[in-house]
């Protein structure tokens, strides 16, 4: 068990973590992020974790039952940060895994931090609102003249707007036929949007399981799932669609400002040639291509190029 010293607010929050007994500090091991399931007020949510003997794994608490999302979306990643800091881990062997909320976690985090995550493996998590209302009446606004405003906000919470960001991060994602907790139809929704926006998808449904007991050979098989992606750091051709600046960049491009704030922002972006970066956005006032001289390299550019903001072409400083 340890603690960090949050940026939120100094308090010192927990997260469990398992260093196999292989790892000696000489070479950088995978890390698997472990998040874990709807805890109520327990205050060390994340223990028993797994035990996996060729990776780190990390258990943040993540201040609690939060979706992982705003603070504790905060804390995950600065936990992930830490261990970085304190281990060696392969930049492009970072996972995350996790079952009901946890699965939860996994679609909200790789969705707005693409570029952070080789692949993710969620189980059981909610990912769109329409879902509950659907199955169950939940969240169903009244009609008035503000019910496009709460769609909208609800549709700028929910994993499933962002689907598409998840082009180039693997998913095994699995779902009980059965379940009375959360809705098999979120994992099937979600599935369906990140499969049409070119993602790479795993998908197992289980016909008499509910919101738990898999079968053990679930959990090891998405471990080895996991173990054999690899993190696309520089993809030549990518979409990013966000709704707040708190989630701004992926991969070589970061957006710096909302044509009108309350709507997604949108940005496609493609390496088309070697002297050609072609750029379309939606909504965006303001962004910043992050080209370093490696980034340059991966992406095989020429030292002369050019980029293509929405038909308005620009020549490209070689400085970055």
């Amino acid at each position: 068990l340890k603690a960090h010293r949050s940026a939120v607010d100094g308090n010192d929050q927990p997260y469990w973590l398992e260093v196999p007994p292989t790892y000696h500090g000489d070479k950088a091991f995978p890390l698997i992020v472990n998040l874990h399931y709807h805890g109520w007020y327990r205050p060390f949510q994340g223990y028993p974790l797994p035990k996996v003997p060729e990776a780190i794994v990390v258990s943040p608490h993540g201040r609690g039952s939060t979706d992982f999302m705003s603070v504790g979306e905060r804390e995950v990643l600065d936990v992930i940060e830490e261990v970085k800091r304190d281990y060696l881990v392969a930049d492009d062997r970072v996972y995350l895994m996790g079952s009901s909320m946890g699965g939860t976690g996994c679609w909200h985090l790789a969705a707005h931090h693409p570029d952070l995550f080789a692949a993710i493996a969620p189980v059981s998590g909610n990912t769109n609102h329409r879902v509950w209302e659907k199955e169950w009446g939940w969240g169903k606004a009244p009609d008035s003249s503000f019910r496009p405003v709460r769609e909208r906000l609800e549709d700028m919470l929910d994993p499933i707007s962002f689907a598409g960001n998840l082009q180039h991060v693997p998913v095994f994602c699995a779902h009980g036929v059965e379940d009375t907790i959360v809705p098999i139809g979120h994992s099937r929704t979600m599935v369906e949007r990140v499969r049409a926006a070119g993602g790479n998808v795993t998908y197992r449904e289980y016909e008499d399981i509910a919101h738990g007991g898999f079968p053990k050979e679930l959990a090891d098989e998405r471990i080895r799932w996991l173990l054999g992606q690899r993190r696309t750091a520089c993809p030549k051709e990518f979409r990013f669609r966000t709704a707040s600046l708190r989630h701004r960049q992926a991969y070589w491009i970061e957006v710096l400002g909302f044509g009108r704030y309350g709507d997604f922002a949108e940005i496609t972006a493609e390496v088309s040639e070697p002297t050609l970066i072609r750029v379309a956005t939606r909504n965006v006032a303001r962004l910043a291509l992050r080209l370093d001289a490696d980034t340059r390299a991966r992406l095989g550019l020429a030292g002369e190029c050019s980029v293509e903001i929405d038909s308005t072409r620009l020549p490209l400083a070689s400085s970055g």
